[in-house]
């Protein structure tokens, strides 16, 4: 890369990280291109995020000028980036690959909202309900009476016609 590639690579970079709430790195023990991809993917759908391979040193560049400023002491050896808005989704992706994959990725740190989580607390997040998952348990929730009270009067209405 020459330096006017680095500095292009630089601000796209920035942006993107500008545009998530939530970051989390993971170290990269020898994933092949087709894994790479398919994690790529995995975050792009179950967490409608992104994911990339960073050269530490633009990744710290990059970094400096957004709220997640608080990562560049953790870009060391071989990083993956995943940005997303819903952490918990971010991080269980990122679990799951792990474990399907022979464990080629380890979580590193992560930020959201402007606050630095530890690898532990990314670990026990992943294991939290997720955004999506708890809307459509809450929405089954509160539909549960409505539907059982339709029911109710739907039958008392047959019984009163018989």
């Amino acid at each position: 890369m020459n330096k006017k590639e680095k500095q292009i690579a630089v601000i796209e970079m920035r942006e993107t990280l500008k545009r998530y709430d939530s970051i989390i790195l993971a170290r990269n023990y020898g994933m092949n291109v087709i894994q790479s991809t398919k994690l790529r993917r995995l975050i792009k759908k179950d967490a409608s995020g992104t994911c990339f391979f960073v050269k530490n040193k633009l990744a710290k560049i990059a970094i400096q000028e957004t709220s997640h400023a608080h990562l560049a002491d953790f870009f060391s050896g071989v990083i993956v980036v995943s940005c997303a808005n819903d952490l918990i989704s971010a991080a269980k992706t990122l679990k799951d690959f792990s474990h399907s994959n022979d464990n080629k990725i380890d979580i590193v740190a992560g930020v959201s909202s402007g606050r630095i989580i530890n690898d532990d607390s990314i670990k026990r997040i992943s294991s939290f309900i997720s955004e999506d998952n708890l809307r459509a348990t809450l929405l089954s929730l509160v539909k549960e009476p409505a539907s059982s009270l339709v029911r109710l009067l739907n039958a008392r209405f047959k019984t009163l016609d018989s």
